[in-house]
C-alpha cells in the first residue's frame, strides 16, 4: 500500500531523533512490502504553524486516495492525548490510515492509550487493554460481536452463520449489480421479512456498515493487525471494492454536517439500558431512479451501548422531535406550577468535568478510547462521542460567560411574559432551562419520561 511518513524534530529530546524516526519508517515500509510516497515533517508541536502538519492535510484533500500514515508514535502528532486523537480521526478522514512504527502496537489508539497509561498510572484505567487480547488479535480470532453473516467457531475464528450469510451476499448484490441504492435495499429487506440479527428491521445506518465491513472478503482487523485471508469469505474482493467505489460517489466533508450542539446532551438515557443517549451526526447518499443523486442529513440521539456494550438494540430519536417533545414538557411543567423559573441559579447549570488537561482527561473519553482500542466501537461511534464532548466544552465556556446575564433575563420575567416568548427564544436560553429543571430523560421507542427537579 502507498505510505507517507510524518515526523516530528525536537533536537533536545532524545525521544524526537529525526533519523530514528525516518530509520522506522523506511524499515516498516521494506518489511511489510509498503511504496514510500512522500515525507513531512514538523518541528513545533501542538500549534497553529504546524506547516509539516498543515502541508500533510493538503496534500491528503488533493490527493483523494487513500494511504498509510506512518509515525513514530502519537506523541509525534501532539503532547495532549486528546489533541492526538483528534488529529488520527482528522487524518483518518481524509483516506489517511495511521499507523505507529516503534514498538509493536501498530494501532494508534492502543498505542496513546498505553503512552498515557505508562505517565499517569493512577488515573487510567487502560490497564483493561489486556495483552491475551492482543494475542488473540494476532491469532486471528473474533473479539466482540462477530460481524452479521458470521459467528464465532470452536476455535475461536470467524465461521459463517447459515442464517445470515445469504442475505449479505444479496446486499452486496443489490448494491452492486442491480444499481439498489440504501434506501430501496433497506425496502426490499423489510419488505420480505429479512430481519436483523437482533429481530429488528433494517436501516440505512446497518447496510452502510455491512457494505463498509472488509471483514467479508476474509480481512480480520485488530489493534492496528490486519490479516487477510483469516477466515472464509463471503464476499469476492471485485465485489467489494465495486461497492466501495460507488459508496465514495457520495462522500462528502464532514465539514457540510450541522454543528449545532445537542441540546440534551448529558441528561438523556436510553430507558432499556439507562445508558446515555449520544447525538450523531449523519449524512447518506442515494441514487433516485432518474440517476440524480441525493444527500441526506441526519440528526439523531443514539444509544450508545448498541455499539459500546452490545448490550442493546438500535434505539433513536430524531434530534429535532425529542428536544421539541422536551421543550414542550418543559412549557407545560411551568403552566402546572411544577416547575418555577426562580429555581434558575448558576449551581444547576454544571456540567460534568470535560477537562481538556492533558494529564487528566474526561472519563467518557478514556472510556471511548480503550472501546476503540479493544475494537468494540467503530470509528464514527468515537468521532460522535467526542463530537459530544467538544460541544458540551463550547456549551460550559459558553455559559461561563452569559450565564448570569442570561439567568437575569429569564427571572427578571414573569411567567406569561416568558411563555408569550417561548417560540423566539434561543438554543443558550432553552439549554438554561433544561439544565435548571430537568434531572433526567428517560426515552423508549414511542415515548419520552422527564424527571423534573424539586423545589
Amino acid at each position: 500500500m502507498k505510505a507517507i511518513g510524518y515526523f516530528y524534530e525536537d533536537t533536545d529530546s532524545p525521544e524526537f531523533i529525526l533519523s530514528n524516526q525516518k530509520e522506522n519508517f523506511i524499515s516498516y515500509c521494506k518489511t511489510n512490502n509498503h511504496q514510500i510516497i512522500t515525507e513531512f515533517m514538523d518541528r513545533t508541536i501542538d500549534s497553529t504553524n504546524s506547516s509539516g502538519y498543515t502541508l500533510l492535510l493538503e496534500y491528503l484533500k488533493q490527493s483523494n486516495s487513500e494511504y498509510l500514515l506512518l509515525i513514530n508514535g502519537t506523541e509525534v502528532l501532539s503532547n495532549n492525548l486528546e489533541y492526538s486523537i483528534d488529529r488520527i480521526l482528522e487524518l483518518n478522514s481524509l483516506g489517511a490510515k495511521v499507523i505507529c512504527t516503534n514498538g509493536n502496537i501498530p494501532d494508534p489508539f492502543q498505542y496513546a492509550l498505553k503512552r498515557w497509561s505508562t505517565v499517569n498510572p493512577k488515573g487510567s484505567r487502560s490497564q483493561q487493554i489486556k495483552e491475551a487480547m492482543m494475542a488473540k488479535a494476532m491469532r486471528g480470532e473474533g473479539l466482540g460481536k462477530p460481524p452479521f453473516g458470521y459467528k464465532i467457531g470452536s476455535d475461536g475464528r470467524l465461521e459463517l452463520n447459515d442464517y445470515e450469510h445469504s442475505t449479505v451476499t444479496s446486499i452486496f448484490h443489490m448494491y452492486t449489480q442491480e444499481n439498489m441504492g440504501m434506501r430501496r435495499i433497506v425496502a426490499k429487506l423489510n419488505q420480505i421479512g429479512a430481519t436483523t440479527r437482533s429481530g429488528r428491521g433494517w436501516s440505512i445506518v446497518t447496510i452502510r456498515d455491512i457494505l463498509k465491513n472488509r471483514s467479508y472478503i476474509g480481512t480480520y482487523s485488530r489493534f492496528g493487525i490486519v490479516t487477510p485471508r483469516n477466515h472464509t469469505p463471503i464476499i469476492d474482493p471485485e465485489v467489494f471494492k465495486t461497492a466501495q467505489e460507488i459508496l465514495g460517489k457520495f462522500n462528502t466533508p464532514r465539514a457540510q454536517l450541522n454543528n449545532d450542539p445537542f441540546i440534551l446532551s448529558g441528561i438523556v438515557y436510553c430507558a432499556y439500558c439507562n445508558n446515555n443517549m449520544i447525538g450523531v451526526n449523519r449524512q447518506q447518499g442515494w441514487s433516485r431512479k432518474d440517476t440524480s443523486k441525493v444527500i441526506g442529513k441526519y440528526r439523531y440521539y443514539q444509544c450508545q451501548s448498541r455499539v459500546n456494550k452490545g448490550m442493546c438494540n438500535y434505539h433513536t430519536w430524531k434530534s429535532d422531535v425529542l428536544e421539541e417533545k422536551v421543550k414542550k414538557e418543559i412549557k407545560e411543567s411551568l403552566i402546572r406550577g411544577e416547575s418555577n423559573i426562580k429555581m434558575i441559579r448558576p449551581e444547576y447549570l454544571s456540567f460534568q468535568n470535560n477537562s481538556t488537561n492533558a494529564e487528566h482527561p474526561s472519563p467518557t473519553f478514556i472510556k471511548t478510547l480503550e472501546s476503540i482500542s479493544a475494537g468494540l466501537i467503530s470509528l464514527s461511534h468515537m468521532r460522535d462521542t467526542i463530537t459530544n464532548l467538544k460541544e458540551s466544552r463550547q456549551r460550559l465556556d459558553q455559559i461561563k460567560s452569559e450565564d448570569n446575564l442570561s439567568i437575569q433575563a429569564i427571572k427578571s420575567q414573569n411567567l406569561s411574559n416568558l411563555l408569550k416568548h417561548w417560540n423566539t427564544m434561543d438554543s443558550n436560553t432553552f439549554v438554561i432551562l433544561i439544565k435548571s429543571l430537568i434531572t433526567k430523560v428517560n426515552v423508549r421507542d414511542d415515548l419520552i419520561n422527564i424527571q423534573l427537579k424539586t423545589f
